[in-house]
């Protein structure tokens, strides 16, 4: 029987946190604005590259708040949700694809 260490299960933690984020951005409407690599709306900037240009507490911000054009969705989201969606957008970090797009639903990850 394998042992899980503490870096693998974090690991794995992380990675299924960036797949429900992932998962929230596509369902919860954030794609209707926002793109990524392309893919996605284009009446707000794409997120590609938001993890490098951002900390994690600046996406929260924006997530709960808003602002700048972009609706508050601190009472839309549930905290699992935001915590999960600030982990995927955080993994934005490259305009090389499939970038944080690897985390995508089958469907959207085109």
């Amino acid at each position: 029987m394998a042992v899980l260490t503490d870096l693998a299960v974090a690991s794995s933690s992380s990675g299924d946190a960036r797949e429900r984020g992932a998962t929230v951005f596509h369902t919860r409407g954030c794609e209707r604005c926002h793109s990524i690599l392309g893919v996605g709306g284009d009446r707000a900037p794409d997120l590609a590259t938001v993890g490098k240009r951002r900390s994690a507490s600046q996406i929260k911000t924006q997530v709960m708040n808003g602002g700048h054009g972009m609706p508050p969705f601190g009472s839309v989201l549930s905290k699992e949700e935001v915590k999960d969606v600030v982990t995927f957008l955080s993994s934005c970090r490259t305009k090389d694809a499939p970038g944080c797009r690897q985390w995508m639903p089958a469907e959207t990850a085109q």
